[in-house]
């Protein structure tokens, strides 16, 4: 466990202010659940292209998923 503390101290938590109606439309666009819909918001506000996942993001044409 002491060997994840040197990665974990390197992540940066990213702020996640999105309002509902932002969150449904991009879940019915992309056919996506809430909290993906949440996390594809924060990518694009944080210019964030490529995710690490093995979830639906592949739906999202403009987020490149690295499985």
């Amino acid at each position: 466990m002491h060997d994840v503390y040197p990665l974990l101290s390197r992540l940066q938590l990213l702020p996640t202010c999105v309002g509902p109606e932002q969150v449904i439309r991009l879940a019915m666009e992309y056919g996506l659940l809430p909290n993906d819909a949440i996390i594809v918001t924060t990518c694009r506000r944080h210019g964030i292209g490529v995710i690490a996942t093995f979830d639906d993001f592949r739906r999202v044409p403009w987020l490149k998923v690295v499985p």
